[in-house]
């Protein structure tokens, strides 16, 4: 389900012309490329199952998986709707259970947490059955744009979604050598024994598995609303009471959620702000104050 708490619905698409991969020709091809996809969805998150749930019935998939972000357990549940469904997750391993009845495992290497200044999160995987290294990794298009090898549909399709009011993802992989994988290790064991700049050397060294990704799709969750959000905020509005949306929503997704929650009007115009990265906390207050002046609903403080 959504955020909203209301229910919600979930697209994955994958157009053919992505420049970051080889495109599919054929039937087979096609259908690898897709399965990929549905494998990361299912494998980089942080839910867990609250029980397995292999050969479980569609219907009831919600309640079988718990985690704190209700649009990835949401992606979850798709996957597993699609036949990829999360059977076991621990501190060092990862279980699916594909269409074809097999229990798939995967070591849990490492894991990249999300943070709001990251915009992003990602696992590092071992293939048990192949021993095949991947990252996967998972965030916003403003992130992940200059990480994922050069697409010609990403940021079309990113904003199309956005337009729909869905908030969108982009997922993107990398395969690893051992080398490669040698080197993250060290200089990540080396980041968590420093004891100055802890934070920005472990950064650094989940950075080095982040160049040149796989694009492998772009996800959209629809944030359905609760029951009487509408209403409530027309009432509040008549009554010349503001309502503050705080998100960190596309805007073109925010906009959307504003006017179908009745935030704002469809004739409402709307003022953007947009202030400088650079300079001083003064310096941006001031900025943002002058672009205020005209807003219709009061002085800004």
């Amino acid at each position: 389900s959504g955020g909203g708490g209301g229910g919600g619905g979930v697209l994955a698409r994958r157009r053919e012309g992505d420049a970051s991969a080889a495109v599919p020709r054929s039937e087979s091809a096609f259908a690898s490329a897709v399965y990929e996809a549905l494998l990361a969805i299912a494998l980089c998150h942080n839910v867990s199952p609250v029980e397995s749930v292999g050969g479980g019935q569609a219907a009831s998939l919600e309640s079988c998986f718990q985690g704190a972000s209700p649009d990835e357990l949401s992606l979850v549940v798709f996957a597993a709707r699609c036949g990829l469904v999360l059977h076991e997750r621990t501190p060092t391993r990862i279980v699916v259970h594909e269409p074809s009845g097999r229990l798939r495992g995967f070591e849990l290497l490492g894991e990249m947490p999300f943070s709001s200044e990251l915009k992003r999160m990602g696992v590092l995987l071992r293939d048990e059955s192949t021993g095949a290294i991947q990252f996967l990794a998972k965030g916003a298009e403003s992130v992940m744009a200059e990480r994922v090898a050069s697409s010609d549909w990403m940021e079309e399709e990113v904003g199309n979604l956005a337009r729909e009011g869905l908030r969108t993802l982009v997922v993107a992989a990398r395969d690893l050598s051992e080398p490669q994988l040698d080197a993250f290790s060290r200089a990540y064991g080396a980041a968590q024994l420093a004891r100055a700049g802890r934070a920005e050397a472990t950064r650094a060294a989940w950075e080095m598995l982040q160049e040149d990704m796989r694009l492998l799709c772009v996800t959209a969750v629809e944030d359905r609303l609760q029951a009487n959000v509408r209403a409530t905020l027309e009432t509040l509005r008549d009554a010349n009471v503001r309502t503050w949306m705080l998100t960190g929503d596309k805007l073109e997704t925010a906009w959307v959620i504003a006017q179908n929650a009745s935030l704002v009007t469809r004739r409402q115009r709307m003022y953007q702000v947009a202030v400088r990265s650079s300079g001083d906390e003064k310096e941006r207050r001031r900025e943002a104050r002058q672009a205020l002046q005209g807003y219709p609903q009061g002085k800004f403080n």
